[in-house]
């Protein structure tokens, strides 16, 4: 709404005039990532065109095309040094939130989900037959419209840190007195899962442990990127 506010104007014979006198909260200020403004513009834009509206195609010819200060270029994938360091990590650990914190980036690089799909993950999808293992994505991107739940195979033969994974959580679950089916549960409140900013928080004590911090997100075929 703020951007739509701040984009409003009036056509006129002389041309296009943005109104100065309409002003909202500054995105910025409000610590909204220069990638995200960006990405909201261009959906807006595809919204305003799709209802006939080319405000934000005219508020490009006058301003130009709006680029992110903040960019820092493409990020380069996980190196497989660090993703084995995270498979040794899960095998030898006997704690939970540092297991749990390995399963987030095994699920990325093993079966290259995004983190949206493994924040809302069944763990009764998870399906073990050795070199046939298989993780039923049920709660894809692009849910309800364009998605569709598929099965992708794990690879890298981390099956035994499912495994464990899974018998983990369900002592973990025992001892909480909680019912759940997903593949990570919050132990507190009632939501089903994780919210995004919660679920890309299990990881740091991962990251803490290796001395290395990375991302959750598709990139070149891989899952993760690292820095």
């Amino acid at each position: 709404m703020v951007l739509v506010v701040a984009l409003n104007g009036r056509p006129s014979e002389e041309g296009y005039y943005p109104r100065h006198d309409v002003k909202g909260p500054n995105r910025r200020s409000m610590r909204i990532s220069e990638s995200t403004i960006s990405k909201d513009l261009s959906q807006l834009n595809q919204l305003f065109l799709w209802v006939g509206n080319h405000e934000i195609e005219t508020f490009r010819a006058f301003g130009g095309v709006y680029r992110p200060h903040a960019y820092t270029g493409r990020k380069r994938p996980m190196s497989n040094d660090v993703i084995d360091r995270v498979y040794e990590l899960a095998r030898e650990t006997d704690r939970w939130d540092v297991l749990r914190g390995c399963m987030t980036v095994i699920l990325c690089c093993s079966c290259g989900l995004r983190l949206q799909e493994a924040r809302q993950l069944y763990a009764d999808d998870i399906v073990l037959l050795g070199d046939r293992s298989v993780v039923h994505v049920e709660h894809v991107k692009g849910e309800g419209t364009w998605g569709e739940p598929r099965n992708v195979l794990i690879m890298d033969g981390v099956e035994d840190i499912f495994r464990k994974y899974l018998g983990m959580r369900a002592e973990v679950l025992r001892e909480h007195g909680i019912e759940s089916r997903a593949m990570f549960p919050p132990l507190k409140g009632d939501a089903e899962f994780y919210c995004q900013q919660s679920f890309g928080r299990l990881k740091k004590v991962v990251e803490d442990i290796l001395g290395t911090k990375f991302e959750l997100r598709p990139v070149a075929g891989h899952s993760v990127r690292g820095s």
